[in-house]
């Protein structure tokens, strides 16, 4: 019977201890305390097995309401028994700080990162802004070289057109000297002619007129 009995409560407490399920157990952590004692059994009495900072997170096995303790497992698998009343369901406020303190970090981190993106865009836009005005700037260029590519055109054009009536005018300036100088050379004829003429004029009167006098003079000693 006794070994009967011994039997019986080794099961138990395999039943208890290792045989209940880990899905069990549930997550807690240590309260705002600055270190909870974990000991050995569900009272005072028994030895402490580690000092648990605050914010060690454990998982519950059981609760005993009876001794106000509750049976936990540390992460590395260590099992304790600590005051229920400073188990708590959220983390710590200081571990719920340092996680929000993380996540401000982490929102500044990213804040400055959108501010960066944010920076680039805006000088993005502002070389879009520039290369805009510059393409507006080279089409007017653009248009203007195109219209005075035009008058240009168009000047060459009428150069064109003055270089053939300045051709066709010392053409013209050509004829009209060769004329003037036939004209010349028919003027400077007539003169000749005329010269000649009233030179055989008077040549011819030169030789008549003695005739002429002496005849009348003889007509008058006869009378």
């Amino acid at each position: 019977m006794r070994l009967l009995s011994i039997a019986l409560t080794t099961l138990v407490v395999l039943w208890v201890w290792v045989i209940t399920p880990a899905q069990a157990q549930q997550q807690r952590y240590i309260s705002d305390e600055l270190e909870l004692p974990m000991r050995s059994g569900a009272s005072t009495q028994f030895r402490i097995i580690r000092m648990l900072p605050s914010g060690t997170p454990v998982r519950l096995v059981d609760t005993d309401p009876a001794s106000g303790y509750s049976r936990i497992r540390t992460e590395d698998g260590t099992l304790g028994f600590v005051h229920t009343r400073y188990l708590s369901t959220t983390p710590s406020l200081a571990q719920r700080l340092a996680e929000t303190e993380a996540e401000l970090a982490n929102f500044l981190s990213e804040n400055e990162h959108l501010q960066e993106r944010l920076a680039t865009i805006e000088r993005l836009e502002q070389q879009v802004q520039t290369l805009s005005n510059d393409n507006q700037r080279l089409g007017h260029e653009l248009s203007h070289l195109r219209t005075v590519s035009a008058n240009a055109v168009a000047l060459d054009e009428r150069n064109q057109v003055l270089e053939e009536e300045v051709v066709n005018l010392e053409r013209a300036l050509q004829v009209a000297t060769q004329e003037n100088a036939l004209l010349s050379d028919r003027r400077n004829q007539d003169w000749f002619v005329r010269g000649a003429g009233v030179l055989f004029v008077g040549l011819l009167a030169g030789l008549l007129l003695p005739r002429l006098r002496s005849r009348r003079s003889s007509r008058w000693g006869e009378l």
